[in-house]
């Protein structure tokens, strides 16, 4: 039998997406968290045949992708604010771009049933009082549940903790990504949890834990505080940086030829010819009032170039319109192109839609002449992983253009931010850039949203340390045997990651092993209303340290799609399923 008696009347359901824990009474029962549904099959195994509710801890695909198997009539409580969530990532015709802020990882299940349905602040079942408590952590409204009977507390901790000192699926807490605020509230959500001394504590994902669970709450409590302060900065312990003092004015003078504005940089040849790194303004009227200060500040000056670091809307849009007045080149890296160009292509935050036109792109460490300045461009992945960095000498100071890359020290922790959704990486990603800024020895850090600051070696290797660090402390809490699978939203990912629907369209789904065995997978796509799989699943092995893809073809029936559709992937893993892991957006 699949079920484990883990208490008088209290059975668990394991093998699932999620665990599924059950609470009897005669022939009755409550069900906390219902996975997939499998869960249907074994009841009659206790003698259930009515099914009275179902509590959700986090309405997430893993704990509830499964709802539509459960009979008509039952109701089905979800964390208080659950509504106002899914309403975020409702479908929209014609609307591509699913995360165009930055809302949290959010595994956002097929549909929901009422999800304004929350839980009663008491229900007596059976020898057990059950009532709500809403926790927060990586998710505002992830919400524990406890039963208290004669003989204990017992607590239905969702994702708030693994095991003793391990959490699952830790990308959650990446949601503000600039801070360590999100692991901050996983341990404030912990801190709750302890406050109510629970006998036991069953998570959705991981062991149940017995006996001092105090003590398994503040183990990982102070992992993950130590975990936060690693996001929090990535060069702790280091002085305040020192800024490059610059000239008031519409346009706030850096040196005899840079200057900025709000979140973009000048750079005047003595041909009086001007490049741009970076550019945003949100529409056409404040298009033509920056062009209106340009004019005024360097008359008869016309722009040449954009230089683009990355794919935040913040640094990109308005260029199109900018196009309507000026005639120039648009420049970026290789690697960063696909990303401009076709935005929700990705499974990334601060997108837009459309993307731009992309006019020069340049390989890795490959130079370009502009006037009397030669720039090398580079792949610069940290706070993205689409990123690109841009060196050369401008007044005769060897300057380095970072993007949202690296900040003074006492701006946002001297970090633009690190989280797996936006391809934040800091084993493979940031100890690569800080490494080429520890090689290239520039004398100025240029960095985005008006933040010039003065390159000091000692800084840069604190932050390479950091690296090290921050991996370490990922390994301690880490619930998998590699940190990258408790850690990378991306392991699994599909591309384009949203896309009009056509009769015929394919997507190519990729997975990422990060372990040193090899992983066998079986993936089959799960389809929306007026969307047909045309194969139906696929297999294939993964190498240690490896990727593998394999692409899918699906037709569409416009007339029997509803506003959009998701396709999730439904996943086993070396024969463990791991339920609907990722998704794609049709419109």
């Amino acid at each position: 039998m699949a079920l484990i008696n883990i208490n008088e009347n209290i059975y668990c359901f394991e093998k699932d997406c999620c665990r599924v824990y059950i609470i009897k009474s005669g022939s009755g029962a409550v069900l906390i968290d219902f996975g997939s549904g499998a869960v249907m099959e074994e009841l009659s195994a206790l003698d259930i045949t009515d099914i009275r509710a179902v509590y959700i801890t986090v309405p997430q695909r893993s704990h509830c992708q499964g709802l539509s198997r459960l009979p008509q009539g039952v109701p089905v409580y979800y964390p208080e604010g659950t509504e106002k969530i899914v309403e975020r990532f409702v479908v929209k015709p014609g609307d591509p771009v699913r995360f165009p802020l930055f809302p949290g990882v959010y595994e956002i299940p097929a549909s929901l049933n009422n999800p304004g349905n929350t839980p009663p602040a008491r229900m007596q079942f059976g020898d057990y009082v059950i009532s709500p408590l809403r926790i927060g952590g990586f998710m505002e409204c992830q919400t524990a549940y406890f039963a208290d009977s004669a003989n204990g507390r017992i607590c239905f901790s969702g994702d708030a903790i693994y095991a003793p000192g391990k959490i699952h699926a830790a990308y959650n807490f990446e949601h503000m990504h600039h801070t360590g605020t999100g692991q901050y509230r996983g341990v404030e959500a912990l801190r709750l949890l302890r406050m109510e001394r629970p006998d036991m504590l069953c998570p959705a994902h991981g062991e149940v834990m017995r006996g001092n669970t105090f003590e398994s709450l503040t183990l990982t409590m102070e992992r993950l505080n130590q975990l936060a302060q690693f996001y929090e900065t990535n060069c702790p312990e280091v002085p305040a940086s020192q800024r490059i003092p610059c000239a008031k004015g519409c346009f706030q003078q850096v040196s005899d030829h840079i200057w900025m504005r709000g979140n973009i940089y000048v750079v005047i040849s003595e041909s009086e010819k001007a490049l741009l790194v970076d550019f945003y303004e949100p529409d056409d009227e404040r298009v033509r009032q920056f062009l209106k200060e340009f004019e005024a500040c360097f008359p008869g000056v016309a722009i040449e170039r954009i230089l683009i670091s990355h794919f935040h809307f913040d640094h990109w849009v308005g260029i199109s319109e900018l196009r309507k007045y000026a005639g120039f080149e648009t420049v970026c890296s290789n690697h960063l192109k696909p990303a401009l160009e076709n935005p929700p292509a990705f499974k990334r935050p601060f997108q837009y839609f459309p993307g731009i036109k992309v006019d020069c792109a340049y390989a890795d460490n490959q130079t370009f002449k502009w006037h009397e300045y030669t720039f090398e461009v580079f792949e610069f992945p940290g706070q993205t992983d689409f990123h690109t960095g841009y060196f050369t000498v401008i007044d005769g100071r060897k300057v380095f253009f970072s993007g949202d890359n690296f900040y003074p020290a006492q701006q946002w922790g001297g970090t633009g931010g690190f989280s797996s959704f936006n391809g934040g990486d800091p084993e493979n990603g940031w100890r690569r850039s800080i490494k080429l800024l520890l090689r290239l020895e520039p004398e100025w850090v240029l960095a985005s949203h008006m933040h010039p600051f003065m390159f000091r070696r000692a800084d840069f290797e604190r932050r390479l340390d950091w690296t090290y660090e921050i991996v370490d402390a990922m390994k301690e809490i880490a619930a998998d045997d590699h940190y990258q699978l408790t850690f990378n939203q991306h392991i699994f990912k599909v591309f384009p990651y949203s896309q009009p629907a056509a009769e015929l369209f394919s997507v190519e789904f990729t997975v990422t092993n990060p372990a040193k065995t090899a992983a066998d997978l079986n993936i089959a796509p799960v389809v929306p209303d007026g969307i047909e799989a045309v194969n139906k699943s696929a297999k294939i092995t993964v190498r240690p340290s490896g990727k593998n893809s394999v692409q899918f073809d699906f037709k569409a029936d416009r007339t029997a799609m509803k506003s959009g559709g998701m396709i999730a992937f439904d996943i086993i893993r070396n024969g463990e399923y791991l339920g609907q892991k990722t998704e794609c957006f049709i419109y």
